[in-house]
């Protein structure tokens, strides 16, 4: 078993495979537990009857991401089973290219993205139930990939701005996103302050801004 495991880690197809047949297999198994929804499941039924900048207290993103699968598929576990899989096999993905970023081996890259299994909040409390969650850990892991490439050479303002893209994005998915954006801050300042203090920081700044600007705004007019 460990020597086929071992096989199909030692080539990026191999375990973007498995981890697509892993997450396949709990989208069809979602679908066919049928009806009865958790609370954060629930919320996207109600929120997802249509588009708008806000809904509740919580950030907006997930709902909007939610809307056209549940066109597509219908109000049901269909739908809401196709987005969470599909959000945390990307964060597997980014995890295995965080790895590969931070000097691992193809292997061990792999077997790091794996071992997000052990961690009961990803591993099962993800799939019972979690959604605002689940989409803030997947939009950290790929802040965090596009960070460790900044730092390994990749530095063009495109990288900036994706960087402030995803800034914008993980804080419409969670406030608490602020937290981790402050944390990466404060380590790219203190292991590359000229990765900080540069003209196209500037770019992550603006990429950031506009990314949040329909929230924002109906954010201070719901609050007037």
């Amino acid at each position: 078993m460990s020597q086929w495991l071992f096989r199909r880690l030692s080539r990026p197809s191999g375990l973007l495979l498995l981890l697509a047949a892993y997450f396949l297999l709990h989208w069809l198994l979602r679908i066919t537990a049928g009806g009865g929804f958790e609370l954060d499941e629930a919320e996207q039924l109600l929120f997802g009857q249509c588009l708008q900048p806000g809904y509740s207290a919580d950030p907006p993103l997930y709902t909007w991401l939610q809307i056209p699968l549940l066109r597509l598929f219908g109000e049901g576990a269909a739908a809401l089973g196709l987005l969470k899989n599909l959000l945390l096999f990307l964060t597997y993905v980014c995890s295995y290219f965080i790895g590969r970023q931070a000097g691992l081996s193809v292997e061990r890259a792999g077997l790091a993205a794996l071992s997000l299994l052990l961690l009961p909040q990803i591993g099962w409390e993800s799939q019972r139930d979690l959604t605002h969650s689940v989409l803030v850990t997947t939009l950290s892991a790929a802040s965090l990939w596009t960070l460790l490439a900044l730092l390994n050479g990749r530095r063009g303002p495109g990288q900036y701005a994706l960087l402030g893209l995803l800034f914008g994005l993980g804080l419409l998915s969670k406030y608490n996103f602020a937290i981790f954006i402050l944390i990466v801050t404060i380590t790219l300042a203190s292991l590359q302050p000229r990765l900080v203090w540069r003209p196209a920081s500037l770019l992550t700044l603006l990429t950031c801004a506009l990314t949040l600007s329909p929230f924002l705004l109906w954010l201070l007019d719901n609050a007037a």
